[in-house]
């Protein structure tokens, strides 16, 4: 896909914002873009009401890591693909971030409403992705973030993802360093009981030489016996393995998939298997002690508490309860019917 030149304040010169939108497609070469920015929004324009052309699509949050002083600094980008029921009605979006889990002094509040509506949209225009840069967000396991997106106008549900950024990274990523980003998406079990848990998360550079990636599910009730566990083999499929051929297509990402998932809170935990553990001189997770030898080292665990799973999952049923949720390692989590 092709950069889409944006006319408006949403990006470019006229922007005069800290944040841009970014948009790509094949279909358009240029698109007018208008941003409100706010705390929060009351209510919305006339001209944004009328018949729904649909939910957003492929909602979700990855982040690109910029070069400061500190290290490497995790920034998130949002990204979201227009709806397909009928992209003729589509007048915009609207995109609210808020803080769940952080420190008290942290009262981040954005409002964003994408104001699309000088524009004629056709069929092919469904193949575009919108991209928009949050810098600012707080980093680290000590942040939750909500982000909720309305297609304009608006559709009966709008897509709703829990997102935390990595900390601070160190330049190089090593296999002793590396987290994966993560994304859970529940849905109802089809001809089963309970809910259907897809854990999708990024892998690694080929260079750090993992295959083989634990993946367990944890009730919050219980941290130290899993629920269910799962191997993702990027060489070869298992049992809840969902994108095949891992290795052999160069993936960027896998997913499992677990079952017959009952209401409750979880926790999802992603182990990289280091093949040569048993051997210092080998391990690929290690540690250099100060005589100069190496010394095998536990890969990292990556964490994602407080996962809820059942039926509250409307934004509007959650709070600021940062005294009662765990916070999350790098992550995202998608809930959708």
């Amino acid at each position: 896909m092709e950069a889409v030149h944006i006319t408006g304040n949403c990006s470019g010169d006229t922007a005069r914002r800290q944040d841009t939108l970014e948009v790509f497609g094949t279909s358009r070469r240029t698109l007018s873009c208008d941003v409100i920015e706010s705390d929060e929004y009351g209510h919305l324009p006339a001209k944004f009401n009328g018949i729904s052309a649909g939910g957003p699509r492929d909602f979700r949050v990855d982040y690109v890591l910029i070069n400061k002083t500190v290290g490497l600094v995790p920034v998130a980008v949002v990204k979201w693909k227009p709806p397909t029921s009928d992209i003729r009605h589509l007048r915009g979006f609207l995109l609210r971030v808020r803080k769940v889990i952080g420190p008290a002094e942290d009262t981040t509040r954005f409002c964003r409403i994408f104001d699309l509506s000088r524009n004629t949209f056709q069929g092919a225009d469904d193949n575009m992705e919108f991209r928009e840069i949050f810098s600012g967000l707080g980093t680290g396991s000590r942040y939750l973030y909500q982000a909720v997106l309305h297609s304009l106008p608006r559709a009966p549900r709008p897509a709703s993802l829990y997102f935390s950024l990595p900390e601070v990274q160190a330049r190089e990523v090593t296999a002793a360093n590396w987290t994966p980003v993560i994304t859970c998406r529940t849905s109802r079990s089809s001809g089963l009981r309970g809910y259907k848990l897809t854990v999708t998360f990024s892998l690694p550079p080929a260079r750090l030489q993992f295959e083989e990636f634990d993946v367990s599910l944890y009730t919050m009730t219980n941290l130290h016996n899993p629920q269910k566990t799962c191997i993702l083999d990027t060489e070869r499929p298992t049992p809840c393995n969902e994108i095949r051929n891992l290795a052999s297509n160069n993936a960027a990402q896998g997913s499992v998939i677990f079952d017959d998932i009952t209401q409750d809170h979880y926790m999802i935990e992603i182990q990289a298997v280091d093949p040569y553990w048993q051997w210092d001189d080998e391990a690929l997770c290690f540690t250099v002690q100060p005589s100069g030898r190496r010394q095998r080292k536990e890969c990292l665990r990556t964490r994602l508490k407080g996962i809820f799973i059942g039926e509250e999952t409307d934004d509007s049923s959650l709070r600021d309860d940062s005294e009662s949720r765990q916070p999350t390692t790098p992550s995202s989590i998608i809930n959708s019917k």
